[in-house]
């Protein structure tokens, strides 16, 4: 049975792709997905410099799911290129979505420029993550203005397809999905994590992750868990 997959005219062997996270942070690892039946992968979001992100224990399984908060660590884009070129290597068949964050508009255009010299298929802007209050402020996914601001600012500068990844704490994400799709989004990832969360440790009577709080993903219901 024929199951691809036209997507923002980028073809996928089946409707599967990674998101974003750290099952695959480097070409190699993002590849490996791909023979685990993945027909495309998104790699870890990565900003304009270097980030060290949050000190471990950053991911954690429960019995309801998974808990993290890595802090968006990552090589910078200035320095991924050659993770794209393992990954195409090792995968040419199956598509690569870039994510990509900024502290700023001005960065996430920087971000943008860079990656269109890189072998990628479709970008996709992190305007959600939530575990990185303290040092960057407000989501740009928790606003309207500043999610059309920062869609069009990309749009400008690559023809590559877009993806926005909305956050799902907002009170009405429909809004804010028309004002990505009127700056020129091809498509929303919907959505990051949610949170805040925290796991304590009841003998040590403390919070499990360094950051103490983060963003958690439940796992589908299955009695046998």
């Amino acid at each position: 049975m024929n199951v691809n997959v036209i997507f923002c005219g980028l073809e996928f062997p089946n409707p599967t792709v990674l998101a974003s996270g750290y099952l695959g942070v480097t070409g190699a690892s993002l590849a490996n997905c791909t023979r685990h039946d993945c027909a495309g992968v998104t790699s870890k979001t990565l900003f304009l410099e270097e980030r060290k992100g949050h000190p471990n224990p950053t991911v954690l399984t429960f019995k309801g799911g998974m808990i993290n908060a890595v802090g968006l660590s990552g090589e910078g884009i200035k320095n991924a290129g050659h993770e794209f070129e393992v990954y195409k290597e090792q995968a040419p068949n199956n598509p690569m979505i870039c994510s990509i964050g900024g502290k700023s508009i001005d960065e996430l255009v920087e971000c943008a420029r860079i990656a269109e010299d890189y072998p990628i298929d479709m970008l996709e802007l992190n305007f959600s993550c939530p575990n990185v209050h303290d040092e960057m402020g407000r989501p740009f996914a928790c606003d309207p203005k500043m999610t059309e601001d920062g869609m069009r600012a990309v749009r400008k500068v690559t023809k590559k397809p877009i993806s926005v990844k909305l956050s799902p704490n907002v009170s009405n994400i429909g809004l804010i999905a028309r004002h990505a799709e009127a700056a020129g989004a091809d498509a929303i990832t919907a959505v990051n994590t949610m949170g805040p969360g925290m796991l304590i440790d009841i003998h040590m009577r403390r919070p499990i992750l360094a950051n103490k709080v983060g963003a958690w993903a439940q796992w589908p219901s299955n009695p046998s868990r």
